[in-house]
């Protein structure tokens, strides 16, 4: 019996960390996961959408990814405050709950929570058919608070010498006292 969507939708992707807190200025990463609940998967892609306000991406890497094909390279859109994604690999394809995808370095850019989220998500059972299996989506957030500046220490002034008897100090006196 060929399972139905609705019985085999038990994939997920995830972020991993799913929430940081930075200051301005410091760099996150946060990696795109896959679990396949026990299936073997060949494909996924979604679209992930980030604060672009609080959230810059500075850089993609694939490094260590689960998947071999990549149909759509993960793109990113500071301005829009997107990456797009469409990933696979060969039969017999991919079974795990921890399968990294990519890692997006986030540069933090503005006090505020910037949302993490995953929107048109497909994960493709190896089963032939093609069949989506994503159950599940989580999302994220990365907390920036602004870098804090501690007060000048207050300095003390240099004190001002002055002399009664010898007023002008650019010019030589003979009287010591």
């Amino acid at each position: 019996m060929i399972p139905q969507p609705s019985e085999a939708a038990s994939a997920s992707l995830y972020f991993s960390p799913d929430t940081a807190s930075k200051t301005v200025g410091d760099t996150v990463t946060v990696t795109m996961k896959v679990n396949t609940g026990g299936i073997a998967i060949n494909a996924a892609e979604a679209t992930l959408s980030f604060s672009a306000s609080v959230l810059q991406v500075k850089s993609i890497s694939r490094s260590g990814s689960v998947f071999s094909l990549w149909p759509v390279e993960p793109t990113y859109s500071n301005a829009n405050g997107t990456v797009n994604f469409s990933g696979g690999k060969p039969s017999p394809g991919y079974t795990g709950s921890g399968g990294s995808l990519f890692s997006i370095v986030f540069t933090a850019k503005a006090n505020g929570t910037a949302r993490l989220t995953v929107s048109g998500a497909q994960v493709l059972a190896n089963d032939g058919l093609g069949t989506n299996i994503v159950g599940a989506v989580g999302s994220g957030s990365v907390k920036v608070s602004a870098v804090v500046v501690p007060p000048p220490t207050p300095s003390t002034p240099e004190p001002v010498i002055t002399s009664i008897t010898n007023p002008n100090q650019d010019a030589w006196s003979s009287n010591s006292t």
